[in-house]
């Protein structure tokens, strides 16, 4: 027997580590559930889309999730590699297993709450984060068109575990210890690994705890049998080439802005005010779907105003951007908060939407704050159409900035780009 085949015999690593969700995080389950709750005097319903649970009710990353997250972070370019990490489909009796075994990540800590919409039974878990659906043609909310999902929050930690085993030398088993590490290295808190739903906004960011993985391998005993050896910390490194964005602006507001937290229920006996904003611990969220949709909005006006001036935009330039209900758009965005001012609170009056008159004792309150906040654009593979459409939206927000939230045409929420900061 060659050298070579001597030294093929069956091998094992387990790596582990722990998740954490950079972001709020939506994997659903299939599954909806139906809640009435009292809103103004009236029962409310609506639908939840579920998170997926393991036993007992905790929120947990289903193993087939893993694999096509780590699948779509290989970009080796190595075919034979990745087949032979990942597995080919099942063709024609051609298909194989991987050598990456997966295990489902049940969620060890709970991330930081989400407004008032946590789950009965579940708080400290998970929250019910409600959208407004968007118009495709206008970018802007559908009335009454409303859906919600449970979601865990920043903050959150699952459990991560794989095995890469198989029967291979010593040289070519290393090569693949050596490309897996390659493909964690996109869980570093500069990588790119995001998971679930709405990605594009944002969401589902995922970092390995302290950028580390513990390394665990296997020896294999003179009867063929494995022995479990001591663990070891691998620090990963960022792969090069890393995603920056493709155009990035700082916007400040310096009035009061809100995005109302609809799941708040006003206490009369603590004076509370009658809006609230959407908060995560204690800072007030700026959605990014509240972003994408007054930039389509603005995307919508510019294509008008370049129609009207004689150089129309390209046809199929706002589907590509910003896509359908059935298309996927290729521009993401991502919010990073800087600062927050302290909360204010505003007294309105409500007024007739007929006569336009204030109401007798239509006192209301409002919660609000000042915000700064960092907005990055990053875009996929797109034309040249698009991307340079996109220029001539990023830097009209530079002139003239966004307007986001409760109120705008009331002052609330006006956000102009910092100067010198990008």
């Amino acid at each position: 027997m060659s050298e070579g085949l001597s030294d093929i015999r069956l091998r094992r690593l387990d790596l582990s580590g722990r998740l954490v969700c950079l972001s709020p995080l939506h994997v659903g389950s299939g599954q909806v559930e139906t809640i009435t709750r009292q809103r103004d005097g009236e029962e409310e319903r609506s639908e939840i889309g579920l998170f997926a649970m393991a036993d007992g009710g905790v929120p947990w990353l289903p193993p087939t999730a893993l694999k096509g997250l780590m699948r779509r972070l290989d970009r080796g370019g190595d075919k034979v590699m990745t087949d032979s990490l990942f597995g080919q489909i099942k063709e024609d009796d051609s298909g194989r297993m991987g050598a990456l075994l997966f295990r489902g990540g049940r969620m060890l800590k709970a991330g930081q709450a989400i407004g008032k919409g946590s789950r009965k039974g579940k708080e400290g878990q998970s929250s019910v984060r409600t959208r407004t659906a968007i118009d495709a043609g206008r970018g802007i909310s559908e009335r009454n068109k409303l859906f919600s999902r449970e979601v865990v929050g920043e903050g959150a930690e699952f459990e991560f575990r794989l095995r890469l085993e198989c029967r291979a030398s010593a040289s070519a088993f290393e090569a693949r210890v050596a490309r897996t590490l390659e493909i964690l290295g996109h869980f570093s808190r500069a990588g790119e690994a995001c998971l679930g739903a709405d990605t594009k906004l944002g969401f589902g960011r995922l970092a390995l705890k302290d950028d580390r993985v513990t390394l665990t391998p296997w020896t294999t005993e003179p009867t063929g049998a494995l022995v479990e050896g001591k663990g070891t910390v691998r620090s990963l490194t960022t792969p090069a080439g890393a995603v920056t964005p493709d155009f990035s602006l700082t916007l400040r507001c310096d009035f009061p802005f809100l995005i109302a937290d609809s799941h708040h229920e006003r206490d009369k006996d603590k004076k509370e005010p009658h809006l609230i904003p959407l908060r995560q611990g204690t800072k007030a969220v700026i959605s990014a779907s509240s972003v994408l949709g007054v930039l389509r909005s603005r995307a919508v006006w510019l294509a008008e105003l370049a129609k009207m001036r004689g150089a129309p935009v390209a046809e199929g330039v706002m589907l590509e951007l910003f896509g359908s209900e059935k298309r996927k758009g290729r521009l993401s965005l991502r919010l990073s908060e800087d600062a927050h001012g302290a909360p204010d609170r505003v007294t309105s009056v409500k007024i007739d939407r007929f006569t336009g008159a204030p109401i007798e004792q239509g006192l209301f309150e409002i919660e609000a704050e000042t915000a700064t906040f960092r907005l990055e654009f990053r875009l996929a593979e797109v034309s040249d159409a698009a991307r340079d459409f996109l220029r001539v939206l990023v830097e009209d927000v530079r002139a003239n900035g966004l307007d986001i939230g409760h109120a705008t045409t009331r002052g609330y929420g006006w956000f102009r780009v910092q100067e010198g900061v990008k």
